[in-house]
């Protein structure tokens, strides 16, 4: 399997969220938890909602790929992956409280890992996000020690 184009996103971040679904879902049925609150991310069959770490309302670039291993961003604050099922890959969304944009990427109904990144250059005081898709298994972890707490190779719920 090789890489396939991936997608970048000039995406409004807004309440805390970063939201991607492949299933129909209202705010009242997927919301966060108070585990997932603490962890930075809560997911369910069909979506996960990640916290952007930074504060407030603004715009940021969100990369999608769909890769066949992960490789972790030389600017990752923090890394995750948890397990993601697709169900329809002509309805795969990313959303937050004001804004939805639709992923277009080569994805298929299948179950993939769902590695999220928080990315921050040195040199730029401007925060990125990375979201890659990888056809395999896995449990959800922390991939990495970040400054928010988070400890590498620790379970998420």
């Amino acid at each position: 399997m090789s890489n396939k184009i991936p997608q970048s996103i000039d995406f409004k971040i807004s309440n805390h969220e970063i939201k991607i679904k492949s299933i129909l879902f209202s705010q009242e049925n997927i919301d966060w938890d108070d585990e997932g609150l603490e962890q930075g991310v809560s997911f369910g069959k069909g979506y996960a909602i990640f916290d952007p770490i930074a504060e407030g309302e603004f715009f940021a670039k969100i990369n999608i790929f769909f890769k066949s291993s992960y490789e972790k961003d030389k600017n990752a604050l923090r890394a995750i992956v948890i397990p993601f099922e697709v169900f329809n890959p002509e309805n795969i969304y990313l959303s937050s409280m004001e804004t939805i944009q639709k992923v277009d990427i080569d994805l298929a109904k299948a179950e993939y890992s769902l590695y999220f990144e928080v990315c921050e250059p040195e040199d730029i005081d401007e925060v990125y996000y990375n979201i890659t898709f990888v056809k395999e298994k896995t449990e959800a972890i922390y991939l990495i020690d970040d400054i928010f707490g988070a400890k590498k190779g620790d379970k998420l719920f």
